[in-house]
């Protein structure tokens, strides 16, 4: 037999031992934590750090030691681990049959403690030291989460529980399948329609989330992260939650107010971004000074959601209480809408006319998807100039506000918010149309560049 040190070395040999006998101690450090809360009755039936570091480094010694009688061979390596792993399994059967009459049997999340840091060892001891301190930190992790685990258990509703799962389940097992058989419909991106009508379900479940946590306050924050990702989605599942508060109509036309400057606004601040981060890619960034335009609309836009936020945290609504976390029907509406449109763009686009489908295909562009709106817009900024591709981008910026009308949920709001909705987009819209007839006018007299 070859000596050990020989086989892997010392200094390895003690590299192993000392990462499994510490993975090992590190989740017993936990449950020794957890052994002081419970009654003294319980006291020292819950293995701490020295049983599991002993676990460990026995697991260690098992790999190790079954590496050596094995040596290259496959069978021999399997018989001699199988059965040092046997004699531990015959080991704490014994002991705890014989330790648990004086005192309460072990739970399944001790037995499961011990097989955890006893492959924690295993692992060190072929020398997968990482994913064996992987192993360890994220054991204790998860043994340490079980006060948080209950609270939430205890706050959550079986409704709530049940709307999470399906929004999993239509991420996680719906998607792909949906991304996989997508491209047999040569009309539209399905995937696309199915991508959109998940994200509105999604900022609903959120928004409804941040809602119960922290009142009004947390429709706020969810609207303004919200709309970073997509403000139509936003727009829809915010409108939806606004018109289920039990507030006199007067508090539900200035929420409406203050929710819609916010969603467009910060639509605007990310649009106005990618717009002049494009040009500056695609053009090179001293090619902005042809474009005041943006740099103005972005400042200006800044302003107005610093100050909205500010205001929506600060107004003044009665506790938030919503019926459902999720609105299939306005997640459907809003799917509908989006898939109308991008066909209507489609269908357009197909039925181009030279040098007058530029505008448009833009404006409509703009109302299904800023975002590809403006990429699309930047990439012709090398044959159409930066004046008239930044006079683009603010017809797009434009026309994404005016959609705000489109995809608000209005059966829910009422016709005097909803008439809210409808003036404040327009009235949000026509700043970046009128700076685009500013930015077209300028260039087609050699104002600018």
């Amino acid at each position: 037999m070859v000596p050990l040190a020989e086989s892997i070395g010392y200094a390895e040999f003690a590299l192993r031992l000392l990462t499994a006998t510490l993975g090992g101690a590190l989740i017993g450090i936990e449950r020794e934590r957890m052994q002081l809360t419970r009654a003294r009755s319980r006291a020292g039936s819950i293995p701490g750090v020295r049983s599991l570091g002993l676990v460990s480094m026995y697991g260690c010694l098992t790999a190790v030691a079954s590496t050596m009688i094995g040596g290259g061979s496959s069978l021999v390596l399997s018989i001699a681990f199988s059965s040092l792993t046997i004699g531990l399994a015959l080991f704490l059967a014994v002991y705890m049959l014989t330790a648990t009459p004086g005192r309460r049997a072990p739970g399944v999340t001790t037995i499961m403690v011990l097989l955890v840091a006893y492959m924690v060892g295993v692992l060190a001891g072929f020398g997968r030291l990482i994913e064996a301190a992987s192993i360890s930190v994220l054991s204790t992790l998860l043994l340490a989460l079980k006060a948080p685990a209950v609270s939430l258990a205890r706050a959550i509703s079986y409704e709530e529980l049940i709307a999470i799962m399906e929004v999993a389940v239509l991420a996680l097992v719906v998607g792909p399948i949906v991304a996989a058989y997508s491209q047999l419909i040569p009309w539209i991106d399905v995937y696309r329609v199915y991508l959109f009508f998940l994200l509105v379900l999604t900022v609903s479940l959120v928004s409804y989330g941040a809602a119960r946590i922290w009142g009004p306050r947390g429709l706020v924050y969810g609207a303004m992260l919200g709309s970073i990702a997509n403000s139509e989605a936003t727009i829809a599942s915010v409108t939806r939650l606004l018109g289920s508060l039990p507030v006199e109509v007067e508090v539900r036309v200035r929420a409406v107010r203050l929710f819609t400057l916010l969603v467009a606004g910060v639509m605007q601040v990310r649009s106005t971004a990618l717009a002049i981060a494009s040009i500056a890619l695609f053009a090179g960034p001293q090619e902005l000074l042809k474009a005041p335009t943006l740099i103005l609309l972005a400042s200006t836009t800044v302003i107005l959601v610093a100050l909205t936020f500010d205001k929506g945290v600060k107004l003044s609504m009665p506790p938030v209480t919503i019926a459902s976390p999720l609105s299939w029907y306005v997640a459907v509406k809003a799917a509908l809408t989006y898939t109308a449109l991008v066909s209507l763009a489609k269908l357009l686009e197909l039925l181009e006319a030279p040098g007058l489908a530029y505008v448009p295909l833009v404006v409509l562009g703009g109302f299904v998807n800023a975002t590809a709106t403006i990429l699309g817009v930047a990439s012709t900024v090398s044959f159409i100039g930066v004046g008239y591709a930044s006079t683009l981008a603010l017809l797009a910026i434009a026309s994404a506000t005016l959609n705000k009308i489109v995809y608000s949920d209005r059966s829910s709001l009422g016709p005097e918010p909803y008439r809210v909705v409808v003036e404040t987009s327009i009235a949000m819209s026509m700043v970046p149309a009128v700076l685009a007839l500013a930015q077209w006018a300028m260039t087609a007299y050699n104002i600018v560049g």
